[in-house]
C-alpha cells in the first residue's frame, strides 16, 4: 500500500473522532432490503429515512477506517468490510454511484470541496450492505499531497471506492471530462443509483429514465448525511427510496 500522508490525517483529530461517530438508523425508519407495505409508507411519509452521527460502540466499518488512520500503512490488514447479509438480498441491491465532486461542495457548504462529504457518504452505504459502491470524481480533484483532501482520497482509492474521470493540461489549459455524462452513463449500463445533488437539465434527454426513477438526493447537517424516504414527493410512493435502491424483486 502506497503512503497515503495518514500522519497528516491522525494529527487531525477532528476527522478521526468523526469517522468513528455513524451509526444505524433505528428500525421504525426504514430496513432497506425489505419492501414497503401501504401502512408503511403512511406512516414512514414525513420521516427523515436515514441518519448517522449518534456514538457508536461496535461499528466494524468505522473501526477499520479509525485503524486506518492510526496504523502505519504496511502495517494496516483491515479492509472497509459491509455487515453479513443474505445472498438474495444482497444481489437485489443496486450498484451505488457517487457524484464526488456534488457530495464534496455539499458538504464543504457550497464554499469549498470537502473529500470527507465522500468519506461519510461512502461508508453510510457500505455499512448498509450495499455490495458496489463507486465514487466518481475529476482526476484534478485528488488534492496536494499533504493535505486532507489528499489522504481522505488516498484512502478510498486503497480500498477500492475511487474512480477518476480523466483531465490534462495542453497548453496551460486543463481539459476535463464531462463527469456528469461518465456517471450517468455508467449508471445506465449497470442498472445502479446515482447519489447527488446535480439536476442534470442538460444530460436530461439522453439520460431521463435514469434522473426519473434512479436519483437519489441527500443533505448534510454538520457531517450528518440524511437520505429523504419521499425522494420524488408524496405522490410516488413506488419510488420511496428502498424501492429505487433495489431491483424488483
Amino acid at each position: 500500500m502506497t503512503n497515503n500522508n495518514c500522519g497528516t490525517v491522525q494529527n487531525n483529530g477532528e476527522i478521526v473522532r468523526q469517522v468513528n461517530n455513524y451509526s444505524e438508523i433505528p428500525n421504525e425508519y426504514i430496513e432497506f432490503g425489505v419492501e414497503p407495505n401501504n401502512n408503511t409508507i403512511h406512516q414512514q411519509s414525513n420521516q427523515f429515512v436515514q441518519y448517522a452521527g449518534q456514538p457508536l460502540q461496535h461499528n466494524q466499518l468505522s473501526q477499520s477506517l479509525v485503524n486506518y488512520i492510526h496504523q502505519e500503512p504496511a502495517n494496516y490488514s483491515q479492509k472497509m468490510t459491509p455487515p453479513i447479509t443474505t445472498s438474495a438480498d444482497i444481489e437485489r441491491r443496486r450498484p451505488i454511484i457517487i457524484d464526488g465532486l456534488n457530495i464534496g461542495y455539499s458538504h464543504g457548504s457550497h464554499k469549498k470541496f470537502s473529500a470527507k462529504g465522500m468519506l461519510i457518504c461512502a461508508q453510510f452505504f457500505i455499512q448498509k450492505g450495499f455490495k458496489s459502491v463507486k465514487i466518481v470524481i475529476p482526476q484534478h480533484r485528488r488534492g496536494k499531497p499533504g493535505t486532507e483532501t489528499h489522504s481522505i482520497i488516498n484512502m478510498l482509492i486503497d480500498e477500492g471506492y475511487i474512480y477518476f474521470t480523466p483531465s490534462r493540461k495542453i497548453r496551460n489549459i486543463r481539459l476535463t471530462c464531462y463527469s456528469d455524462r461518465v456517471i450517468l452513463d455508467y449508471a445506465m449500463k449497470c442498472g445502479g443509483v446515482v447519489v447527488s445533488n446535480d439536476n442534470f437539465r442538460d444530460l436530461y434527454g439522453e439520460y431521463r429514465e435514469i434522473i426519473e426513477t434512479r436519483h437519489i438526493m441527500f443533505m448534510f447537517i454538520d457531517d450528518i448525511i440524511i437520505f429523504p424516504n419521499d425522494q420524488y414527493g408524496y405522490n410516488l410512493p413506488h419510488l420511496f427510496a428502498p424501492n429505487i435502491l433495489h431491483f424488483p424483486a
